[in-house]
């Protein structure tokens, strides 16, 4: 029997069997009316998260519980790495993902320094390790963690002559002068400054230092390359603080005086023939020999230390003073219920300025120069018969012995 098509018969024959259409999209996400996006799912795959709508956020695994999720994780099996976190200076991982490795290693305000070296603010050339803080800005431009306390460096008292840095990093000396200790090298300019018996030494900007003065035995002869936050002068030696907080010194070495310990510090100080420091863990370590027991100082933790001559003290939280070693002068006498913000150590005596800004002094004082002027300094250093301060207008006013000089400030 013949079969007979009719046109809708072939139509549909034609649709069904000969010409494939397309896939009618079908409702991958929750709503209800039902499939709502332009071109249904999006995924490059089957979608398989939770909530069966084509959002892939909640695909994706934070393997280190970092936060940051893979896609997004430079390393998703280390915490320490992910966007938004702080750059590690060890040269190995990019802890950030910026694709930088040791992006703070970058000196973004080209002063010398990069965050890395230890500048804490690298968007402004003002403020490096390096840099002088006693512009009374309130900024804490040498990255001490202090505001305003490189005063500390400012003035520096040898045994009979004394060293101040200007603001505009010249320096001023006066008293004893028959080493050259009082003649700086023409035409540089420094941020700190320290003065031992007949020589003084000053850091540059860059953390480099010079010395003058007295160079019997290398006292005056720093290592040629090294850069410092901090030096200070003893009788024949010198010792500097270097960034990662290891002591550096140079010049006689005959009893140990430059044989620091291997420790970290955050500050040091020089006596006769021994030094002392503030390690980081706010503890005090000392070097040298142990005459009139300087080497049995106390235990516990303390903001500031300064020793001179053959006795040191040390200030805690509370700015409680204690002191060790020889006692023959009164070095160990602190005047009682005294609350200081900062002290000096002298050969023979010990100077402080209080919570109030008054001068405190105590042990020997047969030229005076345990008996200040009561007015208000910012900072103080004393030498062997004499002692200097800094009022706040920096105007410096001295007292005790003159024989040399050494009440001549400019």
């Amino acid at each position: 029997m013949k079969a007979i098509w009719t046109i809708p018969v072939l139509a549909a024959l034609l649709v069904t069997v000969g010409c494939p259409q397309e896939p009618i999209p079908t409702d991958d996400d929750t709503d209800p009316i039902g499939d709502d996006d332009s071109a249904g799912d999006d995924d490059t795959a089957d979608d398989d998260d939770s909530a069966g709508d084509d959002d892939d956020s909640a695909d994706l695994v934070d393997v280190d519980g970092d936060g940051s999720p893979e896609g997004e994780d430079c390393n998703d099996h280390n915490a320490e790495v992910h966007p938004g976190a702080d750059q590690a200076c060890d040269g190995v991982l990019d802890n950030d993902c910026d694709g930088i490795m040791d992006g703070n290693e970058i000196d973004n305000d080209a002063d010398g320094v990069s965050e890395c070296d230890g500048d804490c603010d690298d968007t402004d050339p003002d403020v490096q390790p390096y840099a002088p803080d006693f512009d009374g800005d309130g900024v804490d431009d040498d990255c001490s963690g202090v505001a305003d306390d490189g005063a500390q460096g400012r003035i520096a008292a040898g045994r009979d002559h004394t060293c101040i840095v200007n603001l505009d990093g010249t320096v001023d000396c006066w008293g004893r002068n028959d080493h050259g200790q009082c003649v700086p090298p023409p035409g540089e300019t420094f941020v700190y400054v320290g003065a031992g018996k007949y020589h003084t030494c000053g850091i540059h900007l860059d953390g480099t230092v010079s010395c003058w003065g007295y160079d019997s035995i290398g006292q005056a002869s720093p290592p040629a390359g090294e850069v410092f936050l901090q030096v200070e002068a003893g009788y024949h030696h010198s010792c500097g603080l270097q960034p990662d907080g290891t002591v550096l010194c140079w010049g006689q070495n005959n009893v140990g005086q430059c044989s620091p310990p291997e420790e970290t510090f955050q500050h040091i100080s020089m006596g006769h023939y021994f030094g002392c420091g503030l390690t980081t863990a706010d503890e005090i370590a000392c070097w040298g020999p142990n005459d009139y027991d300087v080497q049995e100082y106390p235990t516990g933790t303390w903001t500031l230390v300064s020793v001179g001559g053959f006795h040191g003290c040390a200030q805690d939280a509370a700015g409680t003073v204690l002191c060790w070693g020889n006692n023959g002068n009164g070095e160990h006498y602190v005047p009682a219920g005294m609350v200081a913000s900062t002290h000096s150590a002298g050969i023979t005596n010990h100077c402080a300025i209080d919570t109030d800004s008054y001068p405190q002094c105590w042990g020997r004082d047969d030229y005076g120069h345990s008996t200040p002027p009561q007015i208000l300094f910012a900072t103080l250093a004393s030498g062997h018969d004499h002692a200097c301060g800094v009022e706040p207008d920096g105007t410096i006013i001295c007292w005790g012995s003159n024989i040399y000089g050494q009440l001549n400030s400019p």
